[in-house]
This record gives C-alpha cells, structure tokens and sequence, in this order.
C-alpha cells in the first residue's frame, strides 16, 4: 500500500466529489438557522440537493456529454420544486402548464414580502422553504461544477465561506465557531478528494498544515466581519405590531425603526395645502412604568360612529379653518387603530366596528383587528395665529390627567425645563423654546438609543437622555410633552406616521412607509386645541403660525439652555445645508468594505501564493537554478491546462511541450538550451553542473506558453492555479498533454 503514494491515479471517478459537494453547501446552509425558524427547510433543501446533484453527476458520468452536467443538475431542481410545491398544476404529473408559473410566482411574492415583513428568526414558509431549497440545490450544483468539472476547488470555497458566515453576522448572532470549523472542514474534503484524482495519497503533512491554516483564516475572517445589523429587540423575536392591543406603541415603534426594512404601510391623497401627519393613536397616561394607550373610562360606550365627529375640544370660532378631504389606501392589512389627520370630522368607507373615542378623536375597532382597505376623512386644516396661542386661556377643569407627573420626578427634567424657558412669557413661547432647544445641535438623534433602560421607569430614561442627548423621536416627544407638563403645559404623545414622500410619477399621491412611524407631542393652548410640535431634529415638519395675516415661522429665538450659552444654535437643518454646501458625504459602509476585501482576500490568496511561488523560483533578472526554472515550467503547464494529470522524463516533457505551444525554431533552441541544463545539474559530476540558466529565457518560454493559450485558461491559471495542489515536478507528476488544438490562422 505504501508504494502507491505519490502516484498518478488515472479516470477515478468523481462521485465522492459530488457527495463532498453535498456535504460542503448543505453544513454551510445550517447558518441559515438564524434566520429561520424550525428545521423543516433544511431538510426540504437537503432533499432537493440530493436530487439535483444525482442528475449532475449521473450526466458527467457518460462522458460524450459530461459538460452538461450543469444544466442536468439545474433542470432536476427546477422539476423537484414544481413537483414538491406545485403539483396540482401540472399536466400527468410532470409537465407545466399554464397555471404552474403563475403558481410558483405567487409563493416566491409571498416569500419576498415575508422577508421584508418578519424578522429573523422568520417563520418557515411554504414560499420561504420554496426560496432556500432552490438555491441551496443550485448553489451545491454551482459548487460541483467547479471541482468535478472546473477543477477550481478554491474558488468554490468563496460562496461556501460566505454562505457559512454572513448569515450569523447578519444578525449579529454571535461566531458560530462550529458551524464555520465544520464548513471549512466540509470544504478541505472537496479540495482533498480533487487532489487525489492526481495522486493516490497526498502528503499527509501538507494535508494538515492546508486545514489548519483554512480553519483559522475562516475563524479569522468571520470574527472581523462585522454584524449587518446590530442586536435589539426587534431581531430578537418576530418584529410585533406597533399598535396592537396593549401593546407599548413607544417600544414597538423603536423595534420598527431599528427593524431596517423600509415597507409601504399606506399610500394617499389630499386636499390639503400641505401634507398631513396621520395620529393613530394618543398616550396621555404618563404615570406608569409602561405608557399605552387605554380604551376611556367607560369602556366602549364611549365610542361612536365615524358619520359625524364631535368638534375638536378647545377650538374656538375665530380660529381660521379649512375643510379638507384625505383618501388613504391602507396596505397593512390588519389594523386595530386607524390613521387619521387630527381633528378629524367624518370618515367613509368603512364597517360599523370602527368606532372614534371623544377626548383625542383617534379611531379604533370594537375587534381585535380589522380589515382597512380605502377610506375617506374630511378634515380641519386649523390655521391659528401667533397671538390665539399667546392668549390662551387658563387651563380648563378635567385637565388634570394631562398635566400629572410623579411626585419623585428626576430633578434634572424640572432644571431643563426652567432655564430653557426663562425668558419665555407665555406657554406659547415656552413650547416653542421647548422645541427649539430639543431641535438644538445640542441633541442627536439615534434609533439605536433603548426606549427603556435596563432598570428604573420611564422618567429616569427621560433624565438620561437630557444627560446623553441622544435619541429617537419617542425620546424628544416624551421629552417635550414632560416638560411642558411641568410648566403647567398640558401635553400628551401622539403615535402616528409623518406625512412620508410624493410617489414618482403619481401626481398628487404621498407614500408612507414604515420608516415613516413617528411619535410627536400634542399641547394644549384654550381657544386653539390641541396643538402638534416637532422636536425631533432632521425628522418631520415644524408647524408654522400666522403672525396676523402673515405667514411667518413667528419662532422665538431659543431661550439659554442649560449650558448658559449665549450664541443661538444653529439647527441641524441648517449645519446640514451647511454640510451639503460644502461638497460633503458620508463615506461607505465600513461593513460593506471589510466583507468585501475580506472576500476579495479570499478569492486572490491562492493567485498571490502562486506570484510568490513564481519570484522566488526565477526572480525578476540574472541566473536561477535549472531545477527551480524547470520546476515553474511544468507548474506553469498544469496551471494553463498542457498537463491533467502523470509525469515524463525531462526530455520528453520539453518534446511535448514544443508541439503543444507550437513553438518556433527560436523557442525550440531555448527549451533544448534549458533541457541541457536541468539535465547537466540533475545527472553530471558537480564541478560541470553550471551556474544555472538565464533567467531572461525562463521568462520568454513562459511568456510564450502563456500567450499560446485562450483568455479564459490565462485568467483561470492566475485565480485558480492548480500547481498549488498538485506539484507538477518531474519526480512526483506523471503527465499526459493535452493534445494542441489546430493553430488558428496566423498563430503559432
């Protein structure tokens, strides 16, 4: 047995390169467990890749039609997903017919929007199993491809690396060490298995020093790469409705923005001059640890029909007013509170379930969800002026939940609220000091703040963030609403969506999309109502008052904050315009570029160990060994395809390899000069061995064995080089040319 190492192993078969095909794709798809709930998809995909690999691999077996191995495979997928998901559509049981692509569409739409809808880990669709099985069978039938018949075994290993990594990192799950050591281990069996069909027993040593290196690159690589999305609730679970039943719409609304997919959520048109924010739902109860919203005190007896709405609390007859229609398309599906422009006065289109509630005029249903579809609200579009919301009123009887704070309020929340309005002498001015200092460059916004901190309630999150400043649009509504609540303002928190985007090529039509999810504060001011604010910076639209007839911003300058600065903030809008003017951008995603070059090391590392391997065998100018320069020749044949596989004699090799490049009487002189030589410093007495050859000549044979071969044989010996697995030296490769080709016309 021991005489069989190092020999040529002619016409072994490549089943067990398949089954390593196999077994590579199907442990690197296991990662997908993170993104996937359950086990079932991958035992589907599994199933799937047995059958497509079998078709493979039975076609390259007869080999007057092995190159359409590939194609075999990929219609043996394509046959077993119609016949697992879509049989009932098919004609005797195999043939498509007109039903079976629309069929197979509609899951794979249904699989898409889930992708976009849930988070990881999603549930295990039909549609989504549908998705996973086809490429892991397609991807194992791309990896069998390139070892059985490509022979390029490191360049399968990219997409098994990817594969095997990405998925963990994508949800910054963790390193999974021992699916990674086991993909990389799957894919040492691949390049193994392909080196065997060159010699019988590879080195053992080399064997090893080749996996433990792969392990640890691997380990390495995933360990910098970094997570495409951060931890947090919202890739924890199953992302939750924002305004479901006793939900937290605060929390849920921070888990939507930190969710990263950007979803349509409803689309509309209005008859107002400008867009318009849609409430879904108020929050007036700040005493707890959890802020929701709550059904009034008499539960649903309060509620009434959507044909006629009582007149907004606190609006008087001079407020200037306009009636406007807006038509919403809801595209959720399901809702158990609907959105609606504030104050709203008649709503159509819509079943008796939907009912409003007489303090905010939000609207909801009597069931746990119902269906929205299309609907039309008429409208106040409320245009007061400065001086209405300087004169308000006193505070009316009733009000008093909106003005309810702790009695152990942090104390940095009164502070803020007193320096900031110093020099304010009315609510009104005091709210838009408010707001101005929220708007401040003093504040970031952040969606990766926690609307909750690990211990303490809500207020102490609230002093946190005027220590920090930093956070979401939750953090400065809340903010703004319990500080005004402490001037004496009463305030509450509305949860809606902002107005969102005009739809390209739609006329008149504004998409909102989850992106779009928003919390502002609401004050109160007798005589006006409820009146909206924007603390938030960089997020939706300052509202704008009339100073008499005039359209003004009528924005006092902000008050001194807290840091007793006397130069007035600019505002983040205005630093970003800045920004802008000065040609300034933000850079890629760091990421992006480390998975990339990671990637791109990966794939190059075989090409810079074969340019080393080359400069140190024959240099870049003078002498170099003969043995080393005849070594690089014959490295240099199998990398461009002269050699499969066994060895010749010297003598033989350079008669072979001048019929093969169609070498000139020049190139024929050189090989038999460099022949000469290797001969000489192998077989004769050391003091007649010689210094070597020129290593200008080296070059030139090289350059000519290379220029006699097409482009894509040049670009597959630099990015796959095969001398890397397979030494083709004379005392270990038996070797058989491939037999040239006739020269095309004026070729050598």
């Amino acid at each position: 047995m021991s005489g069989t190492r190092g020999r040529p192993v002619e016409g072994r078969s490549t089943w067990g390169i398949t089954a390593a095909a196999l077994l590579a794709t199907i442990v690197a798809a296991g990662s997908l467990r993170t993104l996937i709930q359950g086990d079932s998809w991958w035992w589907t995909a599994l199933f799937v890749s047995v059958l497509a690999l079998a078709a493979s691999a039975g076609v390259r077996a007869i080999r007057r039609i092995a190159g359409l191995a590939p194609l075999a495979g990929l219609v043996a997928t394509v046959v077993a997903l119609l016949l697992l998901w879509v049989p009932g559509t098919l004609a005797w049981a195999i043939l498509p017919t007109e039903r079976t692509f629309p069929a197979l569409e509609g899951l794979i739409r249904a699989a898409l929007r889930q992708i976009y809808l849930d988070t990881p880990p999603a549930t295990s669709t039909d549609g989504l199993r549908l998705m996973v099985a086809g490429g892991v069978a397609l991807l194992a039938v791309v990896i069998d491809g390139l070892v059985a018949g490509a022979r390029l075994p490191w360049l399968a290993g990219v997409p098994l690396l990817v594969l095997a990594i990405v998925p963990g990192r994508a949800v910054d799950r963790g390193d999974d060490l021992l699916g990674v050591t086991g993909s990389v281990l799957a894919f040492l069996l691949l390049v193994w298995l392909d080196r065997r069909r060159d010699l019988a027993r590879p080195p053992a040593s080399s064997a090893a020093a080749l996996a433990a290196t792969a392990v640890v690159g691997a380990l390495l690589v995933q360990a910098f790469v970094p997570a495409m999305l951060d931890r947090s609730p919202a890739s924890a679970s199953t992302l939750r409705p924002v305004f479901s039943p006793g939900a937290d719409p605060l929390l849920r609304l921070g888990e939507h923005l930190r969710q990263g997919a950007d979803l349509v959520a409803l689309t509309y048109r209005t008859t107002a001059s400008r867009p318009v924010y849609l409430r879904v739902v108020t929050i007036d109860d700040l005493s707890g640890d959890d802020w929701t919203p709550a059904l009034p005190d008499g539960g649903r007896a309060d509620y009434r029909g959507l044909a006629d709405f009582p007149s907004p609390h606190g609006l008087a007859d001079d407020v200037q007013r306009d009636e406007v229609v807006t038509r919403v398309s809801d595209a959720s599906g399901q809702r158990r509170w609907l959105p609606v422009p504030y104050p709203a006065t008649s709503i159509e289109g819509l079943g008796a379930e939907w009912v409003w509630q007489p303090e905010s005029l939000t609207v909801g249903s009597l069931k746990q969800a119902s269906t929205v579809g299309e609907y039309a609200i008429s409208s106040l579009q409320l245009d007061p002026t400065v001086d209405q919301l300087r004169a308000a009123g006193d505070v009316p009887p009733g009000f008093e939940r909106y003005l309810a704070l702790p009695d152990d309020l942090p104390a940095i929340i009164s502070d803020t609220a007193a320096t900031v309005t110093a020099d304010a002498e009315t609510p009104y001015d005091q709210a838009v000091a408010l707001q101005a200092y929220l708007r401040s460059t003093q504040f970031e916004y952040d969606e990766e703040t926690p609307a909750r901190a690990a211990d303490g309630d809500s207020f102490d999150v609230l002093a946190t963030f005027l220590e920090a400043k930093t956070g979401y649009c939750v953090h400065f509504a809340s903010a703004m609403a319990v500080l005004a609540r402490d001037l004496g303002i009463p305030a509450r928190i509305a949860v809606g969506y902002q107005p969102g985007d005009r739809r390209i090529g739609e006329a008149g039509v504004f998409e909102v999309t989850t992106h779009d999810l928003h919390a502002w504060p609401e004050l109160y001011f007798e005589g006006v109502g409820w009146t909206r604010f924007e603390p938030t910076p960089g997020r939706g639209d300052v509202p704008r008052f009339r100073a008499g007839d005039i359209p003004s911003d009528n924005t006092p300058e902000p008050t001194a904050s807290p840091s007793a600065s006397t130069t007035p903030e600019r505002t983040r809008e205005e630093e970003a315009a800045a920004a802008a003017a000065a040609g300034g951008s933000g850079g890629p995603p760091l990421g992006g570029l480390l998975i990339g070059g990671a990637t791109a090391l990966v794939l190059l590392s075989p090409a810079g160990a074969r340019v080393l391997r080359r400069r140190r065998r024959v240099g870049a100018s003078g002498r170099v060994p003969a043995g080393r320069a005849w070594d690089e020749l014959q490295d240099t044949a199998l990398d461009l395809g002269f050699l499969e596989q066994g060895a010749l004699t010297p003598r033989s090799f350079a008669g072979r390899l001048g019929d093969t490049i169609g070498a000139s009487d020049t190139d024929r002189t050189d090989i038999d000069r460099l022949l000469a030589a290797v001969e000489r410093e192998r077989f004769d007495r050391p003091e007649r061995r010689g210094d070597g050859v020129d290593g200008v000549l080296v070059r030139s044979l090289l350059a000519r064995m290379s220029s006699s071969r097409g482009r894509l044989a040049r670009i597959r010996a630099v990015l796959a080089p095969r001398s890397l697995l397979v030494r083709a030296t004379s005392s270990r490769l038996a070797s058989s040319f491939v037999r040239p080709r006739r020269p095309e016309p004026g070729r050598l």
